[in-house]
């Protein structure tokens, strides 16, 4: 009899740590994570536009200049200060864009000289437009764009800018620069 009374006590005291285990709560401060069999979400890749075409030009400043890699060089549309200023990038396969850095030019003279983009709305295949606002400042500025679905087109229509300024005593140009737009996000093929 002891020793059965022994046996059930020490199943008892097994369980029940057994049973602590399993039902303990997190420490204070503690939060779960996603379970290992959830993959992790990918972190955004640099995506390539294929080609690009703008609404104007101004004589050698190409739009092919937004997407060559180069921060040096730049787009101008054709003396028009960004009224109705359009750029249209495509993409070889379809992608999931999730969001597009702007480079304004980096020379300071030619910064200050040129129109600048305030205001954006991005236009995907798929997906509501995207409204975005620049600051008027020289160096990277990412605009997020959500969940628009696949996309092999994205255009970015100009709305406002920021004007053109007198420089050192020289007077402003007549010309909207942009000097780099990168995308971010999945090719999803």
């Amino acid at each position: 009899m002891v020793a059965l009374i022994g046996s059930l006590v020490l199943r008892w005291v097994a369980d029940r740590d057994e049973a602590s285990r399993e039902l303990a709560p997190l420490p204070s401060g503690v939060e779960t994570t996603a379970s290992p069999a959830t993959p992790p979400p990918e972190s955004p890749v640099e995506l390539f536009a294929v080609s690009v075409e703008a609404s104007s030009e101004y004589k050698e400043l190409h739009a092919s200049h937004l997407t060559d890699g180069d921060l040096d060089s730049y787009w101008n549309d054709a003396s028009l200060a960004g009224v109705d200023a359009s750029l249209s990038f495509r993409f070889a396969d379809p992608v999931t864009v999730t969001s597009i850095e702007f480079h304004n030019v980096r020379d300071p003279e030619r910064f200050a000289r040129n129109y600048r983009i305030r205001d954006v709305v991005i236009t995907l295949d798929s997906g509501d437009p995207v409204a975005g606002t620049l600051e008027d400042k020289i160096g990277a500025q990412p605009v997020a764009v959500p969940a628009g679905g696949e996309t092999v087109t994205v255009t970015i229509t100009v709305t406002t800018t920021y004007p053109a300024q007198t420089f050192e005593g020289r007077a402003p140009f007549e010309e909207l620069a942009l000097a780099e737009v990168r995308f971010y996000g999945a090719a999803t093929r």
